[in-house]
């Protein structure tokens, strides 16, 4: 069987990163608007609630890495 190349150059393609709220109505919306079909996305993190060196909230997150199409 010969490899056609595709998985390779789809491999090589850039890319993108999200960030939607931490609910999944928020995540699927934020995909959506973004058109990032599940073929794409590469991984998605769960970033939890935490305080910045200068004592804010930063609100828990969804991060999405992707490859453009």
């Amino acid at each position: 069987m010969m490899d056609s190349g595709d998985d390779d150059a789809r491999l090589m393609r850039p890319l993108a990163e999200l960030t939607s709220a931490a609910s999944l109505d928020a995540l699927n919306a934020a995909l959506a608007s973004e058109r990032v079909d599940a073929a794409r996305i590469v991984a998605v993190v769960f970033e939890p609630a935490f305080f910045d060196p200068v004592g804010r909230l930063v609100k828990p997150a969804y991060r999405v890495l992707y490859r453009r199409p």
